[in-house]
């Protein structure tokens, strides 16, 4: 009995302790990770919007290309150009999750224009992209 009884009691405890804690996290525009169902588009934008984030990630390749030499060996370091593709890939994806189109659509709004992908990075990977 008293097994069970501290079972229960312990269940309580961690029952009233999440409840407690995702009050708090939803009060303090914390996405509520036990909620059910898809997120909304707009939560994907923290700190910084979808299309700054990918533009701000471009500039930064480019930045690398221009101002460094991090890029510039190819062939003896070709995985740094990969991850920066990859990267700029899910960008890209969050970007369509967000707004409905590729950043690169020519139907694409101007207030959500970010640079070009960089040649650096080749084209889209990403499975879905449709252009």
């Amino acid at each position: 009995i008293f097994f069970t009884v501290s079972i229960v009691s312990c269940f309580a405890i961690y029952m009233s302790y999440k409840e407690s804690n995702e009050k708090r996290n939803t009060k303090n525009g914390y996405i509520n990770k036990s909620r059910p169902g898809p997120i909304k588009p707009e939560e994907l934008d923290f700190a910084q919007n979808v299309a700054k984030r990918l533009d701000e990630h471009r500039e930064l390749v480019m930045d690398l290309l221009e101002q460094t030499d991090f890029l510039a060996d190819r062939e003896a370091t070709p995985w740094r150009a990969g991850h920066l593709a990859t990267q700029d890939d899910y960008l890209m994806y969050l970007f369509f999750l967000r707004y409905g189109m590729w950043p690169d659509a020519p139907n694409a709004v101007p207030a959500r224009h970010c640079r070009p992908r960089p040649e650096i990075l080749g084209t889209c990977g990403h499975p879905l992209y449709s252009r």
